[in-house]
């Protein structure tokens, strides 16, 4: 049974013994919340004990590697006789900007590029942007509009989405790194009977669509585009053979070719989305030593569920612990196709169950 050692860092100070608890990253968000319950024994006698309580800021490592860090949210205690017994709740700081609406000024930002526009967004909030290895800036977008009421990650998740590139929050630096996804696949795989404990696979077609089509129009200058225009986009699902047509509005102004890339897009997350497999682990380590984490592609190996040596992307991964289960340590790893992700993947996708090899 894998075994971690588990530590509390807190005004600079390292506390142990934490009972059980769970964290929780992943690629589609950035306000990774984590829990976790812990203990003091008192001697005879006293009566105060070391505690955390709402608002404290904290980290955690596992094996001395900083996992999380963040605000509570939320503390709860309770008091035997000889003993404290307490459980937190938090999340990272770009919890501000989920839960927040961007008051920004201006809320137009015109000849911008991406991380130009996600880091006056996140400013106010005391978070960096930064752009991740190997990004290029990318074009610069001709309008990007802040909406009323819309949130701060709403906003940054926008933007991104124009460049294709995704938000990822970097513990130990309240910094977000604009990053692409890993196209390296991991060397372990997974594999049902093997290191995968339990693993279960999803199809639900109900929200996929043979046509996507992106209407919007455009008031740009002459010389960008000539006189203002209607702007159209139309992406095919060939795999939905009925009749199911969408018409979405295109929000913003990137050019004649933002409507197709975001028909392509929608129409390739909407198929990512459409199926997923989640599976646990024992431990929170590969066979090579390093964490499972998300934004890693991994073989999925599980006849089966028919599943057989699929690459898949791992978009979401729970670590959770307990010191008094058997399986102390394991780790619960959502995946989903890459194309749920990614506008530039290859399309169409073969969906038969034959085909899943």
């Amino acid at each position: 049974m894998p075994t971690h050692e588990i530590a509390l860092r807190h005004q600079g100070q390292r506390h142990y013994g934490l009972r059980k608890g769970t964290v929780t990253l992943g690629i589609e968000q950035i306000a990774h919340p984590f829990s976790f319950e812990y203990a003091e024994e008192l001697d005879p006698g006293t009566g105060d004990a070391w505690r955390l309580e709402t608002g404290d800021f904290v980290e955690l490592l596992v094996d001395d590697e900083l996992l999380v860090d963040g605000h509570l949210d939320s503390d709860r205690i309770s008091r035997r006789a000889d003993e404290y017994s307490f459980s937190v709740a938090g999340r990272a700081p770009p919890a501000d900007l989920v839960d927040c609406t961007s008051l920004v000024r201006p809320r137009l930002h015109t000849q911008a590029r991406v991380r130009d526009i996600a880091a006056k967004i996140a400013e106010p909030f005391g978070i960096e942007v930064v752009l991740g290895d190997g990004v290029a800036p990318g074009a610069p977008i001709k309008r990007f509009v802040v909406d009323r009421g819309e949130t701060a990650y709403e906003a940054i998740l926008r933007v991104c989405k124009m460049r294709s590139v995704l938000p990822r929050y970097v513990p130990g630096a309240r910094r977000l790194e604009l990053v692409q996804l890993d196209a390296t696949p991991g060397a372990t795989p997974l594999v049902l009977g093997e290191n995968v404990m339990e693993m279960e696979r999803e199809v639900d077609h109900s929200q996929r669509f043979s046509q996507y089509h992106f209407v919007g129009a455009t008031h740009s200058r002459d010389d960008l585009y000539g006189d203002s225009r209607k702007l159209r986009g139309k992406a095919l699902d060939p795999a939905v053979r009925r009749y199911r047509p969408m018409r979405l509005q295109s929000r913003g102004g990137d050019g004649p070719r933002d409507p197709g890339a975001r028909a392509v897009l929608e129409r390739n997350q909407r198929a990512g989305e459409s199926e997923r497999v989640t599976c646990t682990v024992s431990g929170w380590r590969d066979y090579e030593g390093n964490l499972w984490t998300p934004n890693s592609l991994v073989m999925v190996r599980a006849p089966e569920l028919y599943i057989n040596d699929l690459r898949m992307l791992i978009v979401s991964a729970r670590y959770d612990w307990d010191i008094e289960m058997k399986d102390g340590f394991t780790t619960r790893l959502e995946l989903k196709r890459r194309e749920a992700l990614d506008p530039e993947a290859d399309y169409p996708i073969n969906e038969s169950r034959e085909n899943w090899s």
